[in-house]
Order: C-alpha cells, then sequence, then structure tokens
C-alpha cells in the first residue's frame, strides 16, 4: 500500500487491464466482511453487474414474484 493507504490492482478483464485503486477504507471494508479485494475495476465489476442481471433477469424477476404461479388460484 502507498503513504496514503490506497493500494493499486491491475484489473483481470482481458480488455481492460488498467491499474485502478482500493482505498485504506476500501480494503478495510473488505477484509471485516471477509471478502478478497476486487480483481476488476469498477467500471467492469458494473459491466459484468449489468450483463448478469441482463441474462438472468427475467429468472430472478419471476423466483421473486412466485414464478408466475398463482398460489391464491381456483381449481376449475
Amino acid at each position: 500500500m502507498s503513504e496514503t493507504g490506497t493500494k493499486i490492482l491491475r484489473c483481470v478483464e482481458r480488455d481492460c487491464r488498467k491499474d485502478f485503486e482500493v482505498t485504506a477504507k476500501e480494503a478495510e471494508f473488505y477484509e471485516e466482511k471477509g471478502f478478497p479485494l476486487p480483481k476488476r475495476c469498477k467500471e467492469c465489476r458494473a459491466r459484468r453487474k449489468r450483463e448478469n442481471n441482463s441474462a438472468f433477469g427475467d429468472v430472478s424477476r419471476q423466483a421473486r414474484s412466485g414464478g408466475g404461479f398463482d398460489f391464491n388460484a381456483k381449481k376449475k
């Protein structure tokens, strides 16, 4: 870490590979939660999250809403 407590990491995304900073406060947060430091820059993490949400968005919305099954529907 630098004198300011900032750590410089390199993004693992093949198309990015840019250096990004993790502040001492961010590193402390990850440590408290038992998480490893991030491997991707904030932009790549946000893009990956958007891609994952769009790919699985319909499934997760259905799961939260009961999957489209109406438990209160009466049998015919």
